[in-house]
């Protein structure tokens, strides 16, 4: 399957209105910081930097659990045209 090229900003855009949108959790975040260049694995892309927080991080490992479907998601889809 060929992979559909996106801008960086883009691509972080969607990752963090997906988690958004699945995200439900009042007062707290959960979403992606940005990205890197990958010089292996299945995509051209990496996070760089995670990010969650709000009053407490009692919500800490479902986050992390979320990013990581979505993330997944994502790296089967795109590659990141970084020109």
């Amino acid at each position: 399957m060929t992979k559909e090229s996106i801008k960086e900003g883009a691509l972080l855009k969607a990752v963090n209105d997906a988690l958004e949108s699945e995200w439900n959790h009042d007062k707290t975040y959960c979403r992606i910081e940005s990205i890197r260049k990958s010089p292996v694995g299945n995509c051209n892309w990496e996070v760089d930097t995670l990010s969650t927080g709000g009053r407490t991080l009692q919500y800490a490992d479902q986050c992390s659990q979320l990013q990581s479907k979505v993330l997944k998601e994502f790296s089967e889809k795109y590659n990141v045209d970084w020109e």
